[in-house]
C-alpha cells in the first residue's frame, strides 16, 4: 500500500521550511565582532562632509527619521560645514547657513561605538533643538561645547537637559524606550530680554 501523495509533499515541505526559518535567523543575528553600523563614517574623517549627511547610509535614512520635519533646517545650517573629526571614538562636525552664523548653526554628534546619532540645532538666533536616538545622551565632544558657548545658555542648559532626563529615564525603564528624543527650548520674545551690562 502506498503512502497518500499530499503526506510525502507536506513531508518534503517541512525540511525546507526549517531550513528557510535557519537563513532568516542566521541572516539577522549579528555576529560577533560585526562592524557598528555607523562605522564606516570613520573613512569621512578629515574630510568635507557636503553629501555625507545627504548620502551616506545608514546615516541619511536614520536622520531624516530622527529629525522629522526638521531635516532641512539641518541639512541648510551645515552648508557650510567643518570637516569630520573623531574624539574619543565620537565622531562630529559642526556648521551654520550661509551667512547666518550665530542665527542658524547645527551640530552633528554620531557615537559610533554606541550607535547613537545627536543633533543640536540653533535655529532663529534664539530657538534651541536637542535630538537623541534611543534615548541616549552622547558626550559633547571639545570643538562642539565651545560652539555651544556661542549658542544661547539657558537655551542650550534646556535642550541638553531635556536630553539627560530622556537618557535618565530610558536606563530607568527601557521597556518604554522611544526611537525618538527631543529637547527643546523656546524663549521670550526678543523685546522680553533684558538689555546687555
Amino acid at each position: 500500500m502506498s503512502t497518500p501523495r499530499c503526506f510525502s509533499a507536506a513531508c518534503l515541505r517541512l525540511p525546507f521550511c526549517a531550513f528557510c526559518a535557519l537563513i532568516v535567523i542566521y541572516r539577522t543575528t549579528p555576529a560577533a565582532g560585526q562592524a557598528k553600523p555607523l562605522s564606516n563614517l570613520g573613512g569621512w574623517v578629515g574630510k568635507s562632509p557636503y553629501f555625507l549627511w545627504k548620502t551616506s547610509e545608514p546615516l541619511h535614512r536614520r536622520l531624516v527619521s530622527l529629525l522629522g520635519p526638521e531635516y532641512p533646517i539641518f541639512a541648510a545650517n551645515l552648508n557650510p560645514a567643518t570637516d569630520l573629526e573623531g574624539e574619543n571614538g565620537i565622531l562630529h562636525l559642526e556648521g551654520n547657513a550661509p551667512h547666518q552664523g550665530g542665527s542658524e548653526e547645527a551640530i552633528l554628534i554620531v557615537d559610533v561605538p554606541n550607535d547613537t546619532i545627536e543633533v543640536l540645532l540653533l535655529h532663529k538666533d534664539t530657538v534651541v533643538h536637542a535630538f537623541a536616538e534611543k534615548n541616549r545622551f552622547v558626550a559633547l565632544p571639545t570643538e562642539a561645547k565651545e560652539r555651544l558657548t556661542h549658542w544661547p545658555a539657558a537655551g542650550v542648559v534646556q535642550a541638553l537637559n531635556g536630553l539627560k532626563r530622556a537618557a535618565s529615564a530610558n536606563t530607568e525603564n527601557r521597556a518604554g524606550e522611544s526611537a525618538r528624543t527631543k529637547g527643546r527650548f523656546t524663549p521670550a520674545p526678543r523685546s522680553a530680554k533684558a538689555a546687555p551690562m
